[in-house]
């Protein structure tokens, strides 16, 4: 009892008082993924708006993003979230903010705790970002296995659950045992009009600009998860009836696996895997198609870019937002996931009759900032100055 008033002292006697800070936003890191990429575009966006925010990560090892100056940047530099709770605990205490956004399951079980302990922040908002059963039934890992634990028992404390997707609010319903009235659906944010000027840029690849052959693209972590496996087995498929080349965009720990499997397959002189790059849109606008392989996702943001790329797509209609985006197969062509016939079908169609180029791109705005920011603006009790 004497911990628990220690710990809280402060925020007794200044309950009554303003807060420091009016937002704070918290991930677990800068490394090159969508949750980052999104999250990263949403804190300055909100910082332009002149906002009084600090943006928060847990460590930037292996970072990918870079923080724009202007935006106020904190790193706990702590190597794993489970360590984070304490500085996160010391930095609620000094910032005191009155709403706290935090985005990721694990990151969001440490701030619910990290609330409990510092009295801070008064509104707490948790990011729902992925497929949490689906997380759970293909991880190895007993930490992933805990998750719906966490969910289930820390998630009731926090004021609102932001999911990215329909299909990931209901199953973060179902799998915490939610109350559905405390969970709302808000996509991911995107800079159309950015991403339109950045895919304009020139790659520096002479063998794509002046390409003779379609190419295809995918864009993603090389991991379990985005299943590129299938997607070279679907693409030697189409390799033997069409002559086409890949290009894969990512970097993880499946890219051994994944070389030897080209070889394997005969494939690897059509393939092209750089790693991470800072600007996959140059290489969307320039590609046929977008392939998205995945087994499953939270909101695919590939598939927003592609769309604001004007790029065709075939995309897994995996657990997760895919179909969200893509309405069904109205704005893309959706297949079994796991299945390299079907996707070797899709992408054979697709070469043949692409979808038109403005239709997609209209598509893509319903992602846009203008759209977007005012629903987060909404949430985090923030009153813009725009009309």
């Amino acid at each position: 009892m004497y911990i628990w008033l220690a710990t809280n002292l402060d925020f007794f006697f200044l309950s009554g008082k303003c807060y420091m800070k009016e937002l704070t936003i918290l991930i677990p890191s800068l490394r090159g993924g969508g949750l980052e990429k999104s999250i990263l575009t949403l804190a300055c966006e909100i910082e332009k708006r002149g906002f009084d925010l600090d943006f928060v990560v847990v460590n930037t090892i292996k970072s990918a993003y870079e923080v724009s100056p202007s935006l106020n940047f904190i790193n706990l530099n702590t190597s794993r979230i489970l360590f984070a709770i304490f500085p996160l605990v010391k930095y609620l205490r000094k910032a005191k903010p009155r709403v706290l956004f935090s985005a990721g399951t694990p990151l969001n079980s440490i701030a619910v705790i990290a609330r409990w302990i510092s009295g801070y922040p008064k509104r707490l908002i948790l990011g729902e970002r992925n497929h949490l059963s689906s997380i759970v039934k293909n991880s190895n890992r007993f930490r992933d296995k805990l998750r719906p634990f966490f969910v289930k028992y820390l998630y009731p404390k926090a004021d609102l659950i932001v999911a990215v997707s329909k299909s990931v609010a209901e199953d973060v319903v179902d799998a915490g045992d939610l109350d559905k009235n405390k969970v709302l659906i808000i996509h991911n944010i995107f800079d159309v009009d950015n991403i339109i000027a950045q895919a304009k840029e020139p790659i520096g690849l002479s063998w794509l600009d002046e390409q003779n052959i379609p190419t295809l693209v995918n864009v993603g972590r090389l991991n379990l998860q985005k299943d590129q496996a299938t997607l070279l087995k679907a693409f030697a498929l189409v390799r033997d009836k069409k002559p086409c080349q890949l290009i894969i965009l990512g970097e993880g720990e499946e890219r051994s696996s994944l070389e030897q499997l080209t070889k394997d397959l005969n494939i690897s002189n059509d393939i092209y895997m750089p790693g991470f790059v800072d600007n996959p849109y140059s290489y969307m606008l320039r590609a046929n198609m977008l392939i998205l392989s995945s087994a499953w996702e939270g909101l695919p943001g590939v598939l927003v870019e592609a769309l604001a790329c004007g790029t065709s797509i075939v995309s897994t209609d995996c657990p997760g937002g895919a179909s969200e985006i893509l309405k069904n197969g109205k704005y893309g062509t959706l297949v079994k996931p796991g299945d390299p016939d079907q996707i070797a079908k899709a992408i054979l169609t697709v070469l043949e009759k692409p979808m038109a180029t403005e239709v997609l791109i209209h598509r893509a705005r319903d992602f846009s900032l203008k759209k977007i920011i005012p629903e987060y603006l909404d949430i985090f009790q923030l009153e813009s100055n725009e009309s």
